[in-house]
C-alpha cells in the first residue's frame, strides 16, 4: 500500500551543485520531528487503466510513526507505531497487521533527513525554477529497494517546503501524492499512532505469526 512533507532559513542564494542541494535537506528535515498535512493521492496501477484518486490528512512523527485518514467515502486508516504498520477498514471490519513498512512515502521524514544513506541522487533542475525535483534511487541491497523502484521529491525551492511525492513500484504502479496546508513540528500525542479494533473485527495479519 503505497501510501504516504520545514522550519530552517535557507540561504537566500539556494545552492545550485547536487550536493550542496542534498545537504541544505537532509539540514532543514533533521530538524523536524514531526509534521501534518491533507493530502491527494493519485495511484494508477500496472494491472488497471483506471486511475483512483483518494484524499485525506496525514500526520508523520520521528521514529516512523505516522497515520494516514482518508476521507469518506473510503475512511480508511493506516498507521504505524514505529514498529509494525497497520490498517482499518471499517467498511469491511477488516484490521491488517503488517510487517512490511518500506513504502516509499511512508518514510519520507526519515529518507530527507538522510538521503546520501538511502539513495542515488539526481536533481534534474537544479540551477533553475521555482522548486527542486530530487530523483532518488533506492540503492541496491537497501529495505527500500525491494519495493520502490524509484521516488521523485518536489519541493518548494524558497523554503524546501515538500509539495509532493511520486513513487514507482518495480510492477509498473504509481503513486502520486500532492500536500498542502503542511504544519512543522506541530505537537503530536502518540496516542494518535494506536487503535484498537472493536469487538466483532476480522484480524488479518500479513507477514508472519
Amino acid at each position: 500500500m503505497h501510501i504516504a512533507i520545514w522550519i530552517l532559513g535557507i540561504h537566500s542564494s539556494f545552492a545550485n551543485s547536487v550536493s550542496d542541494i542534498v545537504k541544505q535537506v537532509e539540514d532543514k528535515y533533521r530538524s523536524v520531528q514531526s509534521i501534518q498535512a491533507d493530502f491527494e493521492q493519485k495511484t494508477k496501477s500496472s494491472f488497471s487503466p483506471a486511475e483512483i484518486t483518494v484524499k485525506g490528512q496525514v500526520v508523520l512523527k520521528r521514529k516512523r510513526k505516522m497515520r494516514w485518514q482518508f476521507d469518506a467515502p473510503d475512511s480508511r486508516v493506516f498507521w504505524s507505531d514505529g514498529a509494525k504498520a497497520y490498517m482499518w477498514n471499517p467498511s469491511q471490519k477488516q484490521y491488517f497487521v503488517l510487517d512490511d513498512m518500506s513504502s516509499g512515502a511512508t518514510q519520507i521524514l526519515d529518507n530527507l533527513a538522510s538521503i546520501d544513506q538511502y539513495f542515488e541522487v539526481a536533481v534534474p533542475n537544479a540551477a533553475s525554477g521555482d522548486d527542486v525535483q530530487l530523483q532518488l534511487k533506492p540503492k541496491a541491497g537497501s529495505q527500500l529497494a525491494a519495493s520502490v523502484k524509484s521516488l521523485e521529491v518536489e519541493l518548494k525551492k524558497s523554503e524546501l517546503m515538500l509539495s509532493s511525492v511520486v513513487v514507482h513500484d518495480h510492477m509498473g504502479s504509481v503513486t502520486s501524492i500532492n500536500f498542502e496546508n503542511v504544519e512543522l513540528n506541530p505537537n503530536i500525542d502518540d496516542t494518535i499512532f494506536t487503535f484498537e479494533p472493536p469487538e466483532g473485527a476480522e484480524i488479518i495479519k500479513t507477514n508472519g505469526p
